[in-house]
């Protein structure tokens, strides 16, 4: 009487922050699937500490060095660099992640084009805050053709 829910696998159960990390890396470039609520919290957490991290080494390694000397400026262009470089590194995962945590809030993953558009991140915001939804099952004969 029903057709097969296609492609329904539930987001994976994650139980602590070690979970949520382990998974978007074994996950890296999977933009199938799903990624409940906690897994996403718990990835951008993780990023934003990294970032803060790296940016707390880079300014302990380079506030004893004289602000008006070359060696200050090579080292905030380290700092620069190792931070673009890890982001870029942070990027892709994080992408897939959102595109998961979108199709298990029921939403399809190009909402992320709305943000390009200034002031609609609220909106994407929003769908990343909302409920992992159950695909329902739809009759075989569905669309009817009677």
């Amino acid at each position: 009487m029903y057709a097969e829910i296609p492609d329904y696998e539930p987001a994976p159960l994650i139980r602590n922050p070690i979970d949520a990390v382990r998974t978007v890396f074994t996950r890296y470039f999977n933009f199938t699937g799903r990624a409940s609520r906690p897994e996403l919290w718990w990835w951008v957490l993780f990023v934003y500490v990294v970032l803060f991290v790296i940016l707390l080494i880079g300014s302990a390694i380079a506030a004893p060095i004289d602000s008006s000397t070359r060696a200050y400026v090579y080292a905030i262009e380290i700092i620069q660099t190792v931070i673009i470089i890890t982001w870029l590194g942070l990027l892709i995962p994080s992408i897939s992640l959102a595109a998961r945590r979108l199709r298990d809030g029921g939403y399809s993953p190009f909402m992320l084009f709305i943000a390009f558009i200034p002031f609609a991140g609220i909106a994407l915001l929003i769908m990343y805050c909302m409920p992992s939804r159950v695909p329902q099952p739809v009759p075989a004969n569905y669309p009817y053709t009677n």
